[in-house]
C-alpha cells in the first residue's frame, strides 16, 4: 500500500509541496488500501522501513546494487542528502543523477530488469510495479511508484493520457519536472532533466508531451 501510494495514512511529510498538502485528505478518511492518493509519507516511509530492514543506507544499496552493475557514470552516493526536518520521523530521500545515468535506469526497466544479460532487478518485480494499481490523475495510472500510460480502471479517468504515451508504458517524474519514460512500444526510454540548481521554472506539461511527440514522430520517421 505505501508502494501504491494507497496506504490510507495521512500525516504530514517531509519535501511535501504545498498543493500536495493541501489536497491530503483527512486523517481516517479512507481505509487502507482504499484510495490512491500521491502521498509522500508513504514514499519516505518506505525508506525507512528498507533501511531499518536491511542495514543498509539507501544510496548505499542503490549504488552497491544498481548504480555499479549497469555501469552508470556519474552516480555518486555522497552527493545524494536526506531531507530531514520537524514535520515527521521519515526522511525525504533525494537523489542526483544525470541524464545518461538516469536513462540506464529507464533502460534497465525497458529491458525487463537484465543489463548484459544480467538479472538486475527481478522481471517479475518489474512487470508488477509498473502495471497500474489506481486510476491517478492526468488520464494516468499509478503502480509502485511508477505513473503509467493506463488507468487502472477502464471508467477510472477516461480519455486520452496527458502525455500521448501508447499502451504499455509508463515513467518516473520527479520534483521540479524530471523524467525518465520507458516505451516499450517504440523500444525507447526518454529522459527530461532540469537543474535544480538554479530558480528556473518547472517545464509545463504540455511542453514535456510536446517533445515527447517530437522525439517520437521523428524515430518512425527513420524506420
Amino acid at each position: 500500500m505505501l508502494l501504491e501510494a494507497r496506504s490510507g495514512v495521512y500525516h504530514p511529510a517531509l519535501y511535501e509541496t504545498p498543493a500536495m498538502a493541501a489536497a491530503r485528505p483527512q486523517r481516517f478518511s479512507h481505509a487502507p488500501g482504499t484510495f490512491w492518493y500521491y502521498n509522500n509519507w508513504d514514499f519516505n516511509a518506505l525508506g525507512t522501513i528498507y533501511e531499518k530492514a536491511t542495514g543498509t543506507q539507501i544510496y548505499d544499496a542503490f549504488e552497491n546494487e544498481i548504480a555499479r552493475k549497469i555501469g552508470m557514470q556519474d552516480y555518486d552516493p555522497r552527493a545524494q542528502h536526506k531531507f530531514l526536518g520537524e514535520a515527521s520521523i521519515h526522511a525525504a530521500y533525494i537523489f542526483r543523477m544525470s541524464a545518461r545515468d538516469l536513462a540506464r535506469f529507464a533502460l534497465l526497466f525497458l529491458n525487463g530488469g537484465r543489463w548484459n544479460g544480467q538479472q538486475i532487478v527481478p522481471q517479475q518485480w518489474v512487470r508488477e510495479s509498473t502495471t497500474p494499481h489506481s486510476d491517478a490523475d492526468q488520464g494516468l495510472g499509478y503502480g509502485y511508484l511508477w505513473w503509467t500510460s493506463e488507468a487502472a480502471s477502464s471508467t477510472g479517468n477516461g480519455g486520452r493520457n496527458v502525455f500521448h504515451l501508447p499502451a504499455g508504458s509508463y515513467f518516473a517524474w520527479g520534483a521540479g519536472g524530471q523524467y525518465a519514460f520507458v516505451i516499450p512500444h517504440d523500444d525507447l526510454v526518454i529522459v527530461e532533466r532540469t537543474d535544480r540548481d538554479l530558480p528556473l521554472p518547472s517545464p509545463k506539461l504540455h511542453e514535456v508531451a510536446g517533445l515527447i511527440d517530437l522525439i517520437r514522430q521523428a524515430g518512425h520517421f527513420q524506420r
